[in-house]
């Protein structure tokens, strides 16, 4: 194999990227979608609540990478109002995500899904598999 046609194979273009991402969005659809204004809807309530937590992180970070007018991050208090949980324990929920390196927290109470273990974990979730 030649040098370019190893490039081509390694460095992904816009379509690959894309069609990877579609992926992605047609299997958070079953969970979740997202209002114009940010704000995460769930469409199945009856996740254990770290896995709605999760479900909160990895819409918002699908949505940022649609449209970067979307923030990746969402507070406590914004994460409680999606999942129904009482902010205490989304915030638990939330900083066992970033415990397990699903997610980070780039201020205090605030929180954003990994981008690279998002589409692993809808998969997982999507299959049956409840972690």
């Amino acid at each position: 194999m030649d040098r370019e046609e190893l490039k081509r194979k390694f460095i992904l273009d816009d379509a690959a990227i894309r069609d990877g991402l579609e992926e992605v969005v047609n299997t958070a659809l079953q969970y979740c979608a997202v209002d114009p204004s940010g704000r995460v809807h769930l469409k199945r309530h009856d996740l254990a609540g770290k896995l709605r937590v999760k479900v909160v992180l990895s819409a918002k970070t699908i949505a940022n990478q649609l449209d970067e007018s979307f923030s990746a991050e969402i507070t406590a208090a914004d994460l409680s109002k999606a999942t129904g949980l009482a902010e205490n324990q989304a915030r638990a929920r939330a900083s066992e995500a970033v415990d397990e390196g699903f997610a980070e927290s780039p201020m205090r109470g605030s929180y954003r899904a990994n981008p690279f273990r998002v589409a692993q974990f809808l998969k997982g979730l999507e299959g049956g598999v409840k972690k």
